[in-house]
């Protein structure tokens, strides 16, 4: 009897693949390939069931499934035997996949004994990005993509024909094909692109493909397996709504220069790993007492919804990408602030002992910067908390003199505070300066601020370019803020941001348009 392995033996062999080649997303439609279908979602919801003492009409509740949201999959993918991804459901284009995402397709291919086709015409190139492979370590090229596909044909024992024509293969590669092709003797049929290959070569493929016609009406029945190998047969089946979660915390941690500057990629990976969900009514019942500070337990990550800490009157808003439940009291003791949810959500608690990396160089930021920036005017305008937060989201940075901070267009959601030195923000260029007379520049010296710009105007860019000072004896330096930090502020003393912005800013909704004012030099120093 053939063992075959299961839509949720598959699925969590190529997650774990992924993983495997560092993999930041699973392929959509090798995912669609994957769907459950009925046997494989019956397995584990019975013995789901059974573990609860509940059944399985009672499971479904619970679940929120219903027969029009479930997405079955009428043939298992080990029952196929053509392999060929779905184009996407927005074009009929090729299917974008690079090398790295390539190979765990072709890991995955290996597991499906009774494939008699393998079409992979439908795919992008793999040689795309070969020019960029040498500054990126451990990156894979389009050969050695090619490589590894002929290393699986010979492990598939039915298999019959192969489409590679979308791929430029050179004379490397068509040797590959040609070793694979002889050690094959079912593979009848190979299509691949022949611009880039000798025609000798080209030949002797052909050659040995006339020679696998003639025999393989002779071959015996192919062997297939009886026994599934232990990797798949142990594999622990993922539950797919939570792996679903945790692709989720990743992009969103990574979507933050504070998350991903600070711990490594397996750091990160510990931390999703380990977070589960609690919706927002729970973390603020959790950290009733203690507020902002947390339970004590978790790092709290929202992922949805709303929660309001009232430090004062109005309140301090906190929305999706928003985290807090770290402290530092060996720098500074804040003051807890009752929670409330104003919108309901899910947040992500992320338990501490597994930030601890992550948590170490916060608190350094915070021990070598709120000291400094304290006193300065824009940490004058918010609470403590809100300070601390700033600090674990900012990074000290020296600067050459003349180089240039921030160009005219550029969308990056930063601000900088300048510690030392000045710098300048220039309206124009030295040809306008000829043709006009007239160049625009406004410096900013220590305490100020600039990069608002991209926060508050309606563009969401700059309107300016923002150099370094050209006296080569002075120091320059200013702190970067980014991340979540940004966006608290911003919500909390978007007016300020906005007066900040105005004197320098050459977009219209910031601009100021009195004549008078312009007169006055509020706009720009003209010199």
């Amino acid at each position: 009897m053939v063992a075959l392995p299961t839509q949720n033996q598959l699925y969590a062999f190529y997650i774990s693949r992924c993983a495997h080649h560092r993999v930041g997303k699973p392929n959509e439609q090798v995912l669609e390939l994957l769907l459950e279908d009925e046997f494989s979602r019956l397995s584990w919801q019975k013995a789901e069931a059974a573990e609860h003492l509940i059944s399985l009409d009672e499971l479904h509740d619970m679940e929120g499934d219903s027969p029009s949201t479930l997405q079955n999959n009428d043939t298992p993918l080990a029952m196929k035997t053509t392999f060929r991804l779905p184009n996407s459901s927005l074009d009929e284009g090729p299917v974008h996949i690079g090398a790295r995402g390539m190979l765990s397709i072709l890991d995955l291919i290996q597991e499906l004994p009774l494939l008699e086709e393998v079409d992979l015409s439908n795919v992008t190139s793999w040689y795309i990005a070969d020019a960029f492979t040498h500054t990126r370590e451990g990156a894979p090229c389009g050969n050695a993509v090619i490589k590894r596909l002929c290393e699986v044909i010979k492990n598939l024992p039915a298999l019959r024909r192969l489409d590679v024509r979308t791929q430029p293969i050179g004379t490397l590669a068509a040797n590959d094909l040609l070793h694979a092709i002889q050690g094959c003797q079912r593979l009848v049929d190979v299509f691949f692109c022949r611009k880039a290959v000798e025609n000798r070569l080209c030949r002797t493929i052909d050659e040995a493909l006339d020679k696998n016609r003639e025999a393989s009406a002779q071959l015996p029945s192919p062997s297939l397996p009886e026994a599934l190998p232990p990797y798949l047969s142990r594999i622990l089946t993922l539950d797919r709504k939570t792996l679903c979660e945790q692709q989720q915390l990743r992009w969103l941690l990574t979507e933050d220069d504070n998350f991903t500057g600070a711990v490594t990629e397996e750091e990160l990976s510990e931390i999703v790993l380990h977070a589960r969900l609690m919706s927002t009514s729970e973390v603020v019942w959790r950290c009733s007492n203690d507020g902002l500070r947390g339970d004590g337990v978790h790092l709290f990550v929202i992922k949805d919804g709303s929660l309001r800490a009232c430090t004062d009157l109005e309140g301090l808003k906190l929305g999706r990408g928003d985290y807090f439940g770290d402290t530092y009291e060996h720098v500074i003791i804040y003051p807890s602030s009752r929670i409330v949810e104003t919108e309901r959500g899910i947040v992500y608690a992320i338990p501490l002992e597994w930030c601890r990396s992550l948590l170490d160089v916060w608190k350094k930021r915070v021990f070598e910067l709120y000291s400094e920036l304290r006193s300065f005017p824009i940490m004058q305008v918010v609470d403590t908390w809100t300070r601390v937060r700033l600090c674990t989201c900012s990074m000290l940075h020296h600067y050459k003199p003349g180089e240039v901070v921030l160009n005219v267009g550029d969308f990056r959601k930063a601000v900088w505070i300048v510690c030392s030195g000045f710098f300048e923000a220039s309206a124009g260029t030295i040809e306008d300066k000829v043709a006009t007379g007239r160049y625009e520049i406004h410096r900013f010296v220590k305490a100020d601020v600039f990069g608002v710009e991209a926060v508050v105007a309606r563009k969401g860019c700059s309107s300016v370019t923002v150099s370094v000072g050209k006296e080569s004896k002075t120091i320059y330096s200013a702190v970067v803020v980014c991340g979540s930090a940004i966006r608290i502020i911003s919500n909390s003393i978007r007016s300020v941001f906005v007066s900040l912005a105005r004197p320098y800013s050459l977009h219209d909704d910031l601009r100021r348009i009195a004549t008078k004012d312009l007169e006055r030099g509020a706009c720009f120093s003209i010199i």
